[in-house]
């Protein structure tokens, strides 16, 4: 990359580029791979992903064929291709990081992987092709450059660095052929329309593309650097100055992981400092955001999971290490977010640093509670207090939002909370849904619980759920953060189309342990008002209220029963890994104009 000369060039002076042996030096180390691992839960990676390539020695590579590749077309399915698909990467990556580990895997698992996903017909999923069955496409099928396309170069390239001199010459040669066909060359022809939106896609697809033309060194390298760090600048414009991130944590963790990735290869092998900001961002905001799961973290693996995150949030020891080294100021993030398998992930470029810069990690086991924040951006509200629960002492987490229902991976969920005890998000979002080919689809994709208001802890109002769109949105009529506690009163009746509503207010009190809320309503004629709870774990009706029972905590409800009737429903859905679930709904009902429901909510001995 050249030095800065554009809206989207490093502020940092650029040095005399390493060249791409300085591209993730520190993995190139041969006798790093055979020292002892002291992280224990990194050590224990370690063994899963060798025993994983032991076993895989002498077994068939997952076949792609004609049929799954058209699954997705035929019937939506994306799941049967992709479990596959990613199958074949994960057998790559335990043999590469086998290899590198011991030398019981033989460098011949790595090339026979290899070439099998050289030989693939496209490396991008099937749901991401236009015109996917088309005999002759606009674009080449195997011309796209999606997520995976652009993270398949990655890891070749990368790949092919770290077993440098072990690989036989012609997988090697056939690497750099095939990354140049299917993913240099196609960059050069068109402009791609991620490198201008403001998701994760920018930046996992740019830092792919950036990454490999380093490591490979191919020719017009500054001119692709460019682009890649412009398309960067758009994903980071998708963050607010608060740093949160929309998307959910799991979109954090991987798009902006893949900055981490991007930002050190730059410095690494070109001089280019993206830490120290940019025209299009400054070094205060790429602090800000660094530290987002750290402040989104409700205890234990509980955190406030908005968006299309998992209602239990992992984040890469890998990344979460390379932050708080590089920055002390960054919060550090509570070591049971830490991933316990990243073995299993399809992130090539987190996982194989996990064995590298978290390897010696010593996480701190008792953090400090971090404190109450409004995100003003975002418009979430996060907070946290320590509670006694049957005699122990357990962290209570509440995080809230305001914000639209037109967000990226959005969920119709103005007004939506957790409460989370001793870990357990006891009021609970439901995570993101099963990717099929109908979730991206706005008919189908709020008719299902994980995205639909009715799989969320907010009103529905005359039988009608909130609905979709940017004039869907909260207005926030008032928030606070006290060393007391933290509140938050919304209006969103802009999110019903209901003519006679006149008033829906929220106000949320979290005084930990104790939460409540207090929802008013008001119409022109009589209406159903119904304020929805729900939860991953089963509500019990008992005097007087309510309990939801995790298996640590438990916390009990409590309103006022002469004017509102309970009504427990379930919610059957399918998980991100295409199984099946069932959450629960408390229902409280009144038919009426106007009317208040005050729910409080109390911890309580499991």
């Amino acid at each position: 990359m050249n030095a800065p000369a554009g809206p989207d060039a490093a502020s940092a002076t650029a040095v005399a580029p390493a060249g791409p042996a300085a591209v993730f030096a520190e993995g190139r180390d041969p006798a790093l791979w055979r020292r002892p691992i002291s992280n224990g839960r990194v050590a224990a990676s370690a063994d899963r992903i060798l025993r994983r390539a032991l076993d895989a020695i002498g077994t068939p590579i997952p076949t792609l064929g004609f049929a799954l590749y058209r699954r997705f077309d035929v019937d939506d399915d994306r799941m049967a291709f992709q479990n596959a698909y990613f199958d074949r990467r994960r057998r790559l990556y335990a043999a590469a990081i086998g290899a590198l580990l011991s030398d019981e895997v033989p460098i011949s698992e790595a090339e026979d992987a290899i070439w099998a996903i050289c030989d693939e017909y496209a490396w991008a999923l099937p749901a991401h092709i236009p015109e996917l069955s088309a005999p002759h496409p606009e674009i080449p099928h195997d011309d796209i450059i999606d997520l995976f396309s652009a993270e398949t170069a990655f890891f070749l390239a990368e790949i092919a660095n770290l077993l440098e001199g072990r690989l036989h010459p012609l997988v090697r040669s056939r690497i750099e052929r095939e990354v140049e066909r299917r993913v240099f060359t196609p960059f050069r022809q068109r402009e791609w329309f991620w490198e201008t939106v403001e998701t994760n896609w920018s930046g996992v697809c740019a830092a792919g593309v950036g990454i490999a033309a380093l490591h490979l060194d191919t020719p017009g390298l500054d001119a692709i650097l460019d682009r890649c760090t412009a398309a960067m600048g758009a994903m980071m414009d998708g963050y607010g100055d608060d740093g949160v991130c929309v998307e959910g944590l799991n979109y954090w963790s991987y798009g902006f992981g893949h900055f981490v990735m991007y930002a050190e290869a730059l410095r690494q092998s070109r001089g280019v400092d993206l830490w120290a900001g940019t025209d299009r961002w400054s070094a205060e905001k790429v602090a800000v955001v660094a530290g987002f799961a750290a402040q989104v973290s409700l205890g234990g693996r509980a955190v406030a999971a908005f968006s299309d995150s998992a209602a239990f949030g992992v984040v890469s020891p890998a990344m979460v290490t390379f932050l708080e080294r590089r920055d002390p100021t960054v919060p550090h993030t509570p070591v049971e977010l830490w991933a316990e398998q990243p073995e299993t992930s399809h992130n090539w470029g987190l996982l194989v640093r996990t064995f590298v810069w978290a390897r010696d990690a010593s996480p701190d086991a008792d953090l400090p509670l971090a404190p109450d924040r409004w995100f003003a951006d975002a418009e979430w509200l996060v907070a946290r207090r320590m509670a006694e629960s049957g005699g122990d002492s357990v962290e209570v987490g509440f995080a809230a939002k305001g914000g639209n229902n037109a967000e990226p991976h959005n969920h119709n969920d103005l007004g939506s909370f957790v409460f989370a005890v001793a870990g357990e998000p006891l009021l609970s979002e439901l995570g993101m849904g099963l990717y099929d080919g109908r979730y991206f689809l706005e008919e189908y994709r709020y008719a299902v619980p994980t995205a639909g208001s009715h799989g969320h802890s907010v009103p529905i109002v005359g039988g009608v759920r909130q609905h979709h769109g940017p004039l869907a949105r909260a207005v926030v009529e008032r928030v606070s953060v006290a060393p007391e506690g933290a509140e938050l009163t919304l209006d969103l009746r802009a999110g019903y189309d209901v003519p006679e509503l006149q008033e829906l207010t929220r106000e949320l009190r979290f005084r930990g342990p104790t939460m409540q809320v207090r929802d008013r309503f008001a119409a022109s004629a009589p209406l159903e008002f119904v304020d929805r709870l729900v939860s991953l774990y089963p509500i019990s009706l008992e005097s007087g209220g309510a309990v939801i029972r995790g298996e640590r905590s438990a916390v009990r409800l409590s309103w006022d029963v002469k004017r509102w009737t309970p009504r427990l429903d379930t919610l059957e859905y399918r998980t991100h890994e295409d199984e099946p679930a069932i959450a629960y709904a408390l229902d409280l009902v009144t038919v009426d104009a106007a009317a208040e429901c005050v729910v409080t909510v109390e911890v309580v001995a499991r």
